[in-house]
């Protein structure tokens, strides 16, 4: 899916920024740097947030592979499945609800601090 992104991204682009930047005289290197990055910049953004959002809520991958998400030496335990263990395994279910929470404000926290890096909140 990320290829779909950065490629609709790409054919944003207009070429006739790339066709005034050969003109002046740019290489390859620096049409890349100075024209594609910045102008895919949002793009970046957005996949890199997306990836991490899924990274941290990976759930059936390691329940569908390994019987009921019990991997060898607990080596594949996520978040997802150790909040859905605790929930619907221990019946515990406010210990759960605060392992939601956590994992939440988590995500909240390294969204804000990854926008905070790119740029995102300067005027």
């Amino acid at each position: 899916m990320n290829i779909v992104y950065f490629s609709s991204g790409l054919t944003t682009i207009p070429p006739e920024i790339y066709e005034a930047a050969k003109i002046d005289g740019a290489q390859s290197l620096a049409l890349f740097r100075y024209i594609t990055l910045p102008l895919i910049k949002p793009i970046i953004i957005f996949v890199v947030t997306i990836s991490i959002i899924g990274g941290y809520q990976v759930f059936v991958e390691p329940y569908i592979l390994y019987p009921g998400g019990r991997t060898p030496g607990e080596a594949g335990l996520t978040v997802a499945v150790y909040l859905y263990r605790t929930a619907f395994r221990n019946f515990n279910m406010g210990y759960a609800a605060a392992i939601g929470v956590t994992l939440a404000g988590i995500i909240f926290a390294v969204s804000l601090v990854q926008f905070q890096f790119s740029g995102f909140f300067k005027k």
